[in-house]
């Protein structure tokens, strides 16, 4: 199946998932019957795909492959323990960038402001934790490559 990066079509498909992917995590109740959320994957993916743009019955198996080893994973069961705080959560934070003046040695800071979404709060052991979902398909190989991709947007959660 096509990873969410790239061009074209394997793209598109990517983007697909990972929407349909967010959405079901949305709404999923960790403590519930894991098999609850993903028997809906059909129904979900035929309703966002009313123009018939993707092959749903591919897609649909795609994802539920996708769920049924996150429900096998640890971060699966420490959900399951945990107590949701919120769900999708905007954000928004004054961003401070240098850049660096190459006739002095002084540096420019500029202030924007970096916007988002935090996928997931949640509260464990008297801690406050944020999960942040990834529906990128990847090799054992690419892991390490794909967590520093990914490090930039942990160290500011």
């Amino acid at each position: 199946m096509p990873r969410s990066r790239g061009h074209g079509k394997d793209s598109q498909v990517g983007a697909f998932i990972g929407t349909l992917a967010h959405r079901l995590l949305e709404q999923w109740n960790f403590a519930d019957d894991s098999g609850k959320a993903i028997d809906r994957v059909a129904g979900m993916c035929a309703e966002l795909n009313s123009d018939d743009t993707y092959d749903v019955i591919e897609i649909s198996s795609v994802i539920k492959e996708m769920l049924e080893v996150f429900v096998k994973s640890e971060i699966y069961q420490t959900l399951r323990a945990a107590t949701i705080v919120g769900r999708e959560i905007p954000f928004a934070i004054p961003w401070h960038t240098s850049d660096p003046q190459p006739s002095a040695l002084c540096t420019q800071h500029v202030i924007s402001t970096m916007e988002g979404t935090i996928d997931l709060v949640y509260r464990l052991n008297g801690d406050l934790w944020i999960a942040d979902y990834k529906t990128d398909r990847i090799t054992s190989d690419e892991i390490a490559g794909r967590a520093e991709e990914y490090r930039l947007q942990a160290q500011i959660y």
